[in-house]
């Protein structure tokens, strides 16, 4: 793996003597987003409709003209306790210009008056609208974070109901299991400077209410992975859902699917979204992995020697 660039060491400093940790707390967590539609500058660069299902907000962006056969279906991250966040507008953003694909990003309910079953009752029948809009073999689900977990929960969903998979997964350091009881995350505590176990876990059971933890909806980690889409992880060295990711990584390695990981040495949680060089690499593996054709994602894809 390489090494983090010279920005990022920098920046990393900046959260440790700021105490960048501290201010997310469960005070900040349960705050209401600010960004929960598209800037004004986004609706002057992109063609955006606002819907209504189930009483949440469902938005689809895409290109002004001549938009792709591609479409992401985007799970935004937020504890499942917030609403978009500026960055998730940005990257999307991104991926809308750099891919010419169209995008449809769903308000979806948050634990603060929902649970885990309220989400996938929502989720579901959005994602069979859009199969039937655009085709199974051209939609990406991409999530981070809790969203990162969502798609993954949802791929699984899809093969209890034997409903056709998309064409591929993207978890952007996907939170995999909201107890967070992997023993192996005790390494990685200290060392992430944004993610708090304790208030995460928190969170988690607020989004589960009264239902089972370890059920594949809440934690996709204990969910049968061997017949979801083409999966690509992305995930940082210091965060303490690593310990996860490499525990998914080791089942996939079991299954027949196809799976690749990219593990970035000293990166946090989300780094993907932060204006730092190394972001701007995840940011073209991405890219390159949506642009491949299903021919192409029938054997491992695999990244060059600085990454897993």
């Amino acid at each position: 793996m390489n090494n983090p660039s010279v920005l990022s060491k920098m920046l990393l400093l900046y959260l440790k003597v700021s105490g960048y940790k501290d201010k997310l707390n469960l005070k900040w967590w349960k705050k209401p987003s600010k960004a929960t539609k598209p800037s004004k500058s986004l609706f002057n660069l992109h063609s955006i409709e606002e819907s209504t299902f189930q009483e949440q907000t469902v938005w689809t962006l895409k290109p002004k003209e001549n938009s792709s056969n591609k479409h992401i279906l985007f799970l935004h991250g937020g504890g499942y306790s917030k609403s978009f966040l500026n960055y998730h507008w940005g990257f999307m953003s991104k991926l809308i210009s750099s891919l010419n694909c169209s995008v449809t990003a769903p308000d979806y309910p948050l634990s603060t008056n929902s649970t885990v079953t309220d989400l996938f009752d929502f989720l579901l029948p959005i994602y069979e609208s859009l199969v039937d809009n655009y085709g199974a073999s051209n939609i990406i689900i991409m999530g981070d974070s809790a969203g990162g977990g969502m798609a993954l929960a949802l791929a699984e969903l899809l093969v209890e109901k034997n409903i056709e998979q998309p064409a591929q997964l993207l978890l952007l350091s996907p939170w995999l299991d909201i107890t967070l009881s992997n023993p192996q995350i005790d390494a990685y505590e200290d060392v992430d400077l944004i993610l708090d176990r304790k208030t995460m876990q928190v969170l988690g059971r607020a989004y589960v209410g009264g239902s089972d933890p370890t059920h594949f909806l809440s934690s996709p980690i204990y969910g049968a992975i061997k017949r979801v889409a083409p999966t690509t992880v992305f995930v940082g060295t210091e965060e303490i859902l690593l310990a996860d990711c490499r525990k998914l990584k080791v089942r996939a390695e079991s299954e027949p699917m196809v799976f690749n990981y990219r593990e970035f040495k000293g990166m946090v949680h989300n780094w993907m979204f932060l204006p730092i060089p190394d972001a701007k690499k995840a940011f073209e593996m991405i890219v390159d992995q949506i642009n491949l054709e299903p021919s192409e994602l029938e054997d491992l894809v695999n990244a060059d020697g600085s990454f897993w």
